[in-house]
């Protein structure tokens, strides 16, 4: 008989989370006095180049299925500063590519501060997050965190525009998976209609990040020299590991760069406690080699408060 699979320590860093999280809940409730508020979101996704490979010949497409549920506590501290904590469970299946598929969960803690009364007085926001991730790919298995700080402010009934920034990173049991950031970005929200809200937005992501590729093209071509002497020295040193997420012989690996975004989402009513989200993201990263890739991404979800 097989001795039991071993945990691997970035899925030790999510089971502390996990048992962190149980016990917390309860705690919550009890400093928040207040029953929580209850939310769902169902989405399906499509993603062009989810692999995000910089060769055409290595792109891979594909749909993936998300439902998420969220437990919130929120408490007015002062008249002008208020908390919500909210506890996420958040899973993700790609029907193509089974090792994509992950769970992951975790607490959120905002803070807010409003200047000034009325509904257009301007608003900063802390908010602080730790998310625990169990991946079939074992290798994405640990612990990530998030840092931010937004600013908002609503110009009028229909007009609004915020500017956020944040910090990010997530410890992996590979390190091709542990991955850190900074990041800003600006939106505005249009409100046409009281049942009707368009965003749009930009943003900038500097730091490391995961991307894939054959092994053939990564060993033949990037190490072996085809994009140049630059290339082939960096990917020779950064961390790497063999996956197979994508198909036999798939390395994922770890690069430094940047990735620019921008998109676009609509979101109608559909009832007084339900809505639609139709999003569209465009993704251009650029490593510090100049390898390339892009992504182009269309979801639909539905979000329903109870």
């Amino acid at each position: 008989m097989k001795p039991p699979r071993a945990l691997p320590s970035g899925s030790l860093l999510a089971a502390a989370l996990l048992a962190l999280v149980a016990s917390s809940a309860g705690a919550a409730a009890e400093a928040f006095a207040a029953a929580p508020d209850y939310s769902a979101r169902a989405t399906y996704r499509w993603t062009e180049n989810i692999s995000r490979a910089s060769g055409p010949g290595d792109f891979r497409d594909t749909g993936e299925y998300e439902l998420s549920a969220t437990a919130s506590f929120k408490r007015q501290l002062t008249p002008r500063v208020f908390a919500n904590l909210d506890f996420t469970l958040t899973g993700t299946t790609s029907p193509e590519y089974e090792l994509l598929d992950r769970i992951e969960f975790g607490p959120r803690l905002t803070l807010k501060r409003k200047f000034g009364l009325g509904p257009y007085a301007p608003t900063l926001s802390a908010a602080a997050t730790l998310t625990g991730r169990y991946a079939a790919l074992h290798a994405q298995d640990g612990i990530g965190a998030r840092g931010s700080l937004t600013f908002a402010k609503r110009f009028d009934s229909w007009i609004a525009a915020s500017v956020s920034g944040e910090w990010a990173g997530h410890v992996a049991e590979r390190s091709a998976f542990s991955v850190a950031h900074w990041a800003a970005d600006a939106s505005l929200i249009l409100d046409p209609h009281p049942r009707l809200r368009f965003t749009t937005g930009v943003s900038r992501l500097e730091g490391t990040l995961t991307v894939s590729a054959s092994r053939n093209r990564f060993v033949n071509g990037a190490l072996a020299g085809a994009l140049g002497p630059k290339v082939a020295s960096y990917f020779a040193r950064i961390p790497k590991a063999d996956t197979n997420i994508f198909s036999p012989a798939w390395v994922s690996y770890r690069l430094e760069g940047y990735v620019d975004s921008w998109w676009f989402d609509l979101s109608p009513a559909l009832t007084e406690h339900t809505s639609l989200s139709l999003r569209y993201e465009r993704n251009h990263a650029e490593s510090i080699v100049q390898t390339e890739y892009s992504q182009d991404i269309l979801s639909v979800s539905i979000n329903h408060a109870f």
